[in-house]
């Protein structure tokens, strides 16, 4: 068994070897509302869950994927890692990179579809979608 220093010394260099740094939000918790002069619904501000560092990394090539209307999309699937206390993080959550040496990943956005559980955890591992508007 490792000890509770042990411990701390674990995540702590595992926060340190996070090279990315993203936020987490979360939606409005309230109804959208219609806006009769542009036609259009607002959802609301989201919340801010987190905002720090992380890193972003492919999952592995068996990637799911969706029927929409008549196509079939793929869904890529990654994996963001953060530090262990951050575990206010939810299914459906989006995070955004938002810095990262790799410019081909910052300000995508990516939501949330499996929050790994475990015990003596020295980092929380997300499953995460990349989110594709469609027009």
């Amino acid at each position: 068994m490792i000890s509770d220093d042990e411990l701390a010394a674990m995540r702590d260099t595992t926060t340190a070897a996070l090279p990315d740094t993203c936020t987490i939000t979360r939606a409005a918790a309230t109804a959208p509302t219609f806006d009769a002069d542009t036609g259009t619904y607002s959802s609301g501000t989201p919340t801010a869950i987190y905002s720090g560092a992380c890193r972003l990394r492919p999952g592995n090539r068996s990637d799911r994927s969706d029927v929409h209307g008549d196509a079939l999309i793929a869904v890529d699937r990654w994996t963001l890692t953060l530090p262990a206390d951050a575990d206010d993080v939810t299914v459906g959550d989006i995070a955004a990179v938002t810095a990262s040496d790799d410019p081909h990943i910052i300000d995508r956005r990516f939501r949330v579809a499996v929050v790994a559980p475990g015990s003596w955890l020295i980092s929380r591992r997300l499953t995460v979608e990349e989110v594709v508007d469609r027009d």
